[in-house]
């Protein structure tokens, strides 16, 4: 639904305005997509979510951002996604908007709508260069983001020093029964294309490795599994997939089960500072610094991952009680 992909465009990190066209106007609508054209200071675009039916088109709901606005014609430049069906074409806007109008059956929504999308470059913003959020979370994924989060706290309502390597391997491999449910909630980021992306990705998840040799692992977990595919057996080294084997995620950094077990325990510290003197300990090497301000980072997006889910599925039950 609208509303959900603007939740998880919030896990990613992403600035997000969102309206609903029933709470708009054409001339607002408009004036939105001709300013958002303008030159400023962040990456932003414009994704709409409409029904197709209106345009006339095969299928229903759907979502595409724009391209380009023409005042001469009053018309947008959709790039549809679905790319095998429609390639770009322009559309009335007056009959975009008449198509976000609709309402989503799917959802309690006055209507479909549009929203803006940008990556501010807000300093302390985490920026995943390994992980993104599910765009659909797979059953029971934002109750076990929630869950974790409630665990946690309840850990730390206990008295307890610091939370453990073996709570997070209680949790997220279901008392050692799992290799898979870390898989979810989060998914691999797109794999790197240029050398220097490739090198970080790889130190990374080297640095991760290494501090996984000195924690206990759960018997089931091997370290070449990725994504929660049966069929999947990726190695762990993407500069490795110049010559790949087929796998169900070719397109996405090979990342383990137990690497994102790691940096889920990290994001259940309380600060950065508790991150550090954590990786600190587990190593007997010494580390480049600039990596681990990564790991850092990576655990701190997936926190806020948390803390979006969290916020989100608790704005639906409140609204289903108040309904």
């Amino acid at each position: 639904t609208f509303r959900k992909f603007c939740g998880f465009a919030r896990c990613q990190g992403l600035k997000v305005d969102e309206q609903f066209a029933a709470d708009s106007s054409v001339e607002e609508f408009r004036n939105y997509v001709k300013t958002t054209g303008e030159e400023n200071d962040q990456r932003e675009f414009i994704v709409v979510s409409y029904t197709r039916k209106v345009l006339q088109q095969t299928g229903s709901g759907h979502f595409s951002p724009i391209a380009a606005f023409d005042p001469v014609s009053d018309a947008v430049l959709i790039l549809d996604v679905a790319r095998f069906k429609y390639g770009p074409h322009w559309v009335p806007l007056t009959l975009l908007f008449e198509a976000m109008l609709e309402k989503d059956p799917d959802d309690n929504a006055p209507s479909r709508g549009y929203t803006l999308l940008s990556a501010p470059m807000e300093e302390g913003m985490p920026q995943s260069i390994l992980f993104r959020v599910r765009p659909t979370l797979k059953e029971g994924a934002g109750n076990a983001l929630t869950s974790y989060k409630d665990f946690v706290e309840e850990i730390e309502r206990n008295g307890k020093e610091q939370f453990t390597w073996n709570d997070a391997v209680k949790y997220w491999t279901k008392n050692r029964t799992s290799r898979n449910f870390v898989w979810k909630v989060i998914q691999p980021q797109l794999s790197p294309v240029t050398p220097s992306e490739i090198e970080t990705v790889n130190a990374i998840l080297s640095l991760v490795n290494k501090l996984l040799e000195r924690q206990e692992m759960p018997t089931h977990f091997d370290l070449k599994c990725c994504c929660g595919e049966p069929d999947c057996s990726a190695d762990v080294n993407v500069a490795n997939q110049r010559n790949p084997q087929p796998r169900p995620c070719s397109r996405t950094i090979p990342i383990s089960a137990a690497t994102v077990l790691y940096i889920l325990y990290l994001a259940s510290m309380g600060s950065p500072e508790m991150q550090r003197s954590a990786i600190e300990k587990d190593s007997s090497f010494e580390i480049d610094d600039s990596l681990v301000q990564q790991l850092i980072e990576e655990a701190a997006f997936l926190r806020l991952a948390m803390d979006h889910v969290s916020q989100a599925l608790t704005g639906e039950i409140l609204e289903a009680k108040s309904d």
